[in-house]
């Protein structure tokens, strides 16, 4: 089962598709949410048609070559806020070793496939950014623990997290499952798998599929919440 759900999320969450569908399920106008790598703003766009005039979708992503595809989205949707820092668990200077696609870039230059030139960025927490949001999304590439390191209060304070769980990356920075997890239950919030319904998803499954050895690409996202 793990294996058939890992096969076909891969794929999924390679196209956004089932990020985009829960974006459509919980969010409600006026909602704030943020687009933790929000790259050209695929699902950024989900969430500001979602939220509404009323709402605020933060987009954020340190990649420069986004940003002309993000200002265009504000265009049309004024919600939208880009915010041009990588997350992390400090704030200051930091690298962004750029991908070959603006997709696969990263403060872990070992994540990056293929790398080309690293650019400065700025870095930034969560908790300095939003003091409350309705619904976050994460894939930063290997980057989400920094992030969720720097996101104590709003850990408290948002009840729905969209993660990419990439067991690949969390090897490249010696990060254990369950150091991943503790964030995420010492704040309440629980896992569930993008399925039908989305069903609650046993910790140690969760666990098993991050500890247990996959293929460098193998990932899959995550629902977490209260």
């Amino acid at each position: 089962m793990l294996a058939q759900r890992m096969s076909s999320n891969a794929v999924n969450a390679h196209a956004k598709g089932d990020v985009i569908a829960y974006c459509r399920a919980v969010l409600r106008p006026g909602d704030i949410a943020l687009d933790g790598g929000a790259n050209v703003g695929n699902v950024t766009k989900v969430m500001a048609e979602s939220v509404g005039e009323r709402g605020i979708v933060y987009a954020i992503e340190p990649d420069p070559r986004c940003e002309e595809a993000l200002l265009a989205l504000r265009a049309t949707f004024p919600q939208i806020r880009p915010v041009a820092v990588a997350l992390s668990e400090v704030t200051g200077d930091g690298v962004l070793t750029q991908g070959r696609n603006s997709a696969q870039s990263s403060l872990i230059a070992e994540c990056v496939a293929e790398p080309e030139q690293p650019v400065l960025v700025q870095r930034l927490k969560l908790d300095h950014l939003c003091p409350k949001a309705d619904l976050v999304k994460l894939d930063l590439q290997g980057g989400e623990y920094a992030a969720l390191k720097g996101a104590t209060r709003l850990l408290q304070r948002c009840p729905q997290w969209v993660i990419e769980l990439w067991p690949h990356a969390l090897r490249q920075q010696q990060i254990g499952g369950d150091q991943f997890l503790a964030p995420f239950l010492m704040a309440g919030l629980f896992p569930h798998w993008m399925d039908d319904g989305y069903p609650h998803a046993e910790v140690d499954e969760v666990l098993r599929f991050l500890q247990e050895p996959q293929e460098p690409h193998q990932h899959v996202n995550v629902v977490f919440s209260r």
